[in-house]
């Protein structure tokens, strides 16, 4: 049954929709499933967390910070530089050794591999 709905926007505008009433009903409960199906991919994606997880967050950070200066102390690189030259080394010693180099000498190796 086609039916003609009125509605009112304000005083001045009035629109008229020429739809069978059931056809708007279905349209409408379409509309309102989609909007549920957005709602909980929103919720999906927003934050949860609450002041006891924040405090959490900061403390474990506070800790962190605390043992790293307490147990590891000052922050040098010169043992790492002074592994990695001893492996680069090693690593130009061998290949010279591979291709003929019988000393041990890192200076003679690079000059064998020259």
């Amino acid at each position: 049954m086609m039916k003609n709905v009125r509605i009112q926007l304000n005083p001045e505008t009035e629109l008229e929709v020429v739809a069978p009433v059931g056809e708007l009903d279905r349209r409408l409960s379409e509309v309102d499933y989609e909007v549920a199906v957005l709602d909980a991919s929103i919720d999906k994606l927003t934050n949860h967390a609450e002041k006891l997880d924040y405090a959490v967050a900061a403390i474990s950070g506070v800790l962190a910070g605390l043992f790293d200066i307490l147990f590891v102390g000052k922050f040098d690189l010169q043992e790492g530089t002074d592994w990695s030259t001893e492996k680069v080394n090693e690593f130009v010693t061998k290949v010279a050794k591979r291709n003929g180099y019988e000393g041990d000498d890192l200076q003679g190796a690079i000059r064998h591999l020259e």
